[in-house]
C-alpha cells in the first residue's frame, strides 16, 4: 500500500512535468489587427498584464484523469520570480517523495524516496526534445499572466496580435509559428485571464483553465487551475487547488545533490512501475 502511494505520488508529478513543458513561448512575427471596443493602452493597464507577485508560496492538491484513471496527491508549490519554481510531492500529507526544481537554466527531477536525482536536460524525455523547457512559460502558468513577451517591449507584441472583443470577453491570438498558436482570454471588467489555450505539434491542443479567484496582495489570484492536454494519445486533465497562498516569504534554494546518486530519468519512471 505505501509503495502504491508513492508510485501514485510520483506519477502525478511526472504528468503535470509533462503538461507543464508542452508549451513553448511563441516569437511573434507578424502584424495583428484590433476589433471591438479595446486599445493596446486599455489592455496594458489590466491586471494580466501588471503582475506584482515576485515571490509565491501555497500548498497543492493534485488531481489527475488519464483517460478513465485518477490520482490524487498533495504537495507545495514555490515560486521566486526569474529565480526559480519548486513543486513538492508529498505522501500521505506528511513527508515529500517528489521534488521538480526549475531554473531559467536548469531542471532536476528528485526521487527523495531513492535519494535519487535527473537532470531533465534536452533530450532526456521526449516531451522535452520536442516542445523545449521554458521557464518563462511555467513561471507564467502559476503566477496566472500571459507568456507572450520573450522580453520584448509589450505594446509591440501585443500589436502583433489579433486582437477582439465582445463584451466583457477579450480574446488575444498569437500569429502561427510553425503549427504553434496560442489564444488568451482576459475578463474585461477584472482585467483576469481566464484561459489559456494552445496547439502545437499539429494536432496536440492544450487548454488551461483558472477560476477562484481570491484577494492577493491587491490583485485578484486563482486558487484553481486546470490544464488539459487533447490529442497526444490518452486524454490528460490536471487539477491543481492551492491553498494557503502567501506572497513575499518563498526564497527559491536549490537542493544539495552532491550526496545523491545521479541517474537517468527513465529510473525514476522504472522505480514507480
Amino acid at each position: 500500500m505505501e509503495r502504491k502511494r508513492r508510485r501514485d505520488s510520483l506519477l502525478c508529478f511526472l504528468l503535470l512535468l509533462v503538461l507543464v513543458t508542452g508549451c513553448r513561448t511563441p516569437k511573434n512575427v507578424d502584424a495583428g489587427n484590433i476589433k471591438g471596443d479595446i486599445t493596446i493602452d486599455e489592455l496594458v493597464r489590466m491586471q494580466a498584464f501588471t503582475p506584482t507577485l515576485m515571490n509565491l508560496s501555497s500548498k497543492l492538491k493534485i488531481k489527475a484523469r488519464v483517460g478513465e484513471k485518477e490520482l490524487s496527491v498533495g504537495g507545495t508549490l514555490g515560486i521566486e520570480e526569474n529565480k526559480g519554481i519548486q513543486i513538492g510531492i508529498t505522501a500521505l500529507g506528511l513527508f515529500e517523495v517528489a521534488r521538480m526544481e526549475l531554473t531559467p537554466s536548469s531542471a532536476l527531477l528528485i526521487n527523495k524516496v531513492e535519494d535519487e536525482y535527473a537532470s531533465l536536460g534536452s533530450g532526456t524525455l521526449g516531451i522535452l526534445q520536442q516542445a523545449g523547457l521554458s521557464y518563462e512559460v511555467l513561471q507564467a502558468i502559476f503566477t496566472n499572466v500571459p507568456f507572450l513577451f520573450d522580453g520584448s517591449d509589450m505594446r509591440k507584441t501585443l500589436s502583433q496580435m489579433d486582437i477582439s472583443r465582445v463584451g466583457n470577453d477579450i480574446t488575444l491570438v498569437t500569429p502561427k509559428r510553425g503549427a504553434t498558436q496560442y489564444t488568451f482570454y482576459l475578463d474585461a471588467l477584472t482585467g483576469e485571464l481566464q484561459q489559456t489555450s494552445g496547439t502545437y505539434n499539429q494536432s496536440v491542443k492544450v487548454d488551461c483553465y483558472y477560476s477562484d479567484f481570491t484577494e492577493l496582495e491587491g490583485r485578484s489570484f486563482p486558487r484553481k487551475i486546470q490544464l488539459n492536454v487533447q490529442g497526444a494519445g490518452t486524454p490528460i486533465t490536471l487539477d491543481l487547488t492551492l491553498s494557503n497562498i502567501r506572497e513575499g516569504k518563498f526564497r527559491f534554494k536549490s537542493t544539495d545533490t552532491k550526496s545523491m546518486k545521479q541517474i537517468d530519468v527513465s529510473r525514476i519512471i522504472n522505480v514507480i512501475k
